[in-house]
Order: structure tokens, then sequence, then C-alpha cells
């Protein structure tokens, strides 16, 4: 009967912890992985000398302490929580961020496929055992200076129902964008910004406006409540062509 048991045990314990045994990964599963770090990439980064985007960068993110990039600022959420980013652990975060850790300021919603998390962190995985030097670009970097200013316009046409283009300054219920691009985050006169605003670093550059439009938000002044996020990337160069033409 003990036989049994264990025998029981052992294959719970291969079926359970088997997607993360320690293996090379093939081919098919680094092109899903890095398929799956495409979400990923428009707030973090794998190049720790990269400026950071809205989140950190997640080049040796297994076996680091978790909230431990030192010129990040974390929310308390992960702040208070102890260990290290086992694997284990960053599956069930990304699984749902703000479920395994209530109180995130992540607003990645998550991942549901088992089989695309396995991947997204074999990737990650391999990608740390390579050097920094490798991810100096990235897929983002390519493609959000290649927008259409013009399909911009019409995209931001939802932008001007908070946001005013004033050539005075005048803001509206969000900021004026006049002059946005290269602008320092928070910046405009008069505004009254979240403290999540103000406590962002950095110019609205092609990569800090991408990481904010892609964002879901919740409804809160200076949050670009008027969509919660916008998913395509295409949509997302048109409107930051549009938003460098505002001078």
């Amino acid at each position: 009967m003990f036989r049994s048991i264990t025998i029981i045990l052992s294959l719970f314990i291969v079926v359970e912890y088997g997607a993360f045994a320690s293996s090379a990964p093939s081919e098919r599963q680094l092109k899903a992985g890095k398929k799956a770090f495409g979400y990923c990439v428009n707030c973090h980064t794998l190049d720790p000398g990269a400026p950071i985007r809205m989140g950190p960068h997640l080049y040796g993110i297994i076996g680091r302490k978790v909230a431990g990039q030192p010129d990040f600022d974390y929310s308390e959420a992960l702040k208070g929580k102890a260990g290290v980013w086992t694997e284990r652990e960053l599956d069930k975060f990304i699984t749902k961020p703000r479920h395994a850790i209530e109180g995130t300021s992540m607003p990645y919603r998550g991942l549901l496929s088992p089989h695309a998390r396995e991947d997204l962190i074999a990737y990650l995985k391999y990608a740390s055992s390579l050097a920094p030097s490798s991810f100096s670009s990235d897929d983002i970097s390519s493609n959000i200076d290649d927008g259409d200013a013009s399909n911009g316009a019409k995209l931001a046409e939802r932008c001007l129902a908070c946001h005013s283009l004033a050539s005075n300054g005048k803001h509206s219920i969000g900021p004026n964008l006049m002059g946005v691009y290269g602008r320092n985050i928070a910046s405009a006169p008069g505004f009254d910004y979240t403290q999540r605003l103000i406590r962002r670093k950095g110019t609205w550059d092609s990569e800090q406006l991408n990481a904010f439009i892609f964002e879901s938000k919740k409804f809160d002044q200076g949050s670009h409540a008027a969509f919660l996020s916008l998913g395509r990337l295409s949509d997302r160069a048109d409107i930051i062509a549009w938003l460098k033409s505002l001078k």
C-alpha cells in the first residue's frame, strides 16, 4: 500500500513540476516564447542597460529577488513580497498578476494558456543566458517610429474629448497635448497630475508613449482614460506619429 502511495506521489510531482524541468528549449519553444514576449516588450526590456520602460528589465529575472531592480519604483505590494522569482512563482504571477499579488500596479491582465507561459519562461531563461548587449534593440524600437500621422489623427479623435490642443497651453480634463512629444513626463504647467505619473521619470519619447498608451488604466485624472488600452502596435505608432506632429 505504502509503495502504491509513493508511486502516485512521484507521478504527481513529475506532472506538477514537469513544465519547469531544466532542459534546453526547442526552436519551436523559443519562437513561441519570443512571440509571447511581444506583449511584455511594450513595458519591459531584456537589456539591463536600456532606459526603463513602464516595468523593470527582465534580464536574469529567474533567481532575482522580487522587487530586486534597485533603480525601479515598485508597488508597495511587490516591495512587501519576500523571496526570489522562481519559474513556478513567475508562472503564477504571469497567469493573473493582480490575483497572484494583490495590490500590484502591473497593468497586464494575465496569460491564461499554460503552454504559452511555459514558452515565455523558457524564452526569458534562454535570453538571460546571452550577453546583455544582444538586446540593445528590440522589435518595439524598430516599429514605433514608423507610424502614419494622418491615420493617427483619426484614431486620436477620442483623445480630444479630454485633451486640448490649444496653443495657449490651456488644459481640459487631461493635460494639453500640444508639444507633448519630448516634454518631461507630468510637467505641463498648471495641470494637477496623479502621483503615479509624477513618480514616472523621463520624457514623453516614443517608448514611453507606447508603454503608456498600451498600459491598462483605471479611470483617473491624467490616466489616459478615454480608452483603457490600445492593443495594436500599428495604431499606437500612428498616434505617436500624430503626437510628434503637434508643435
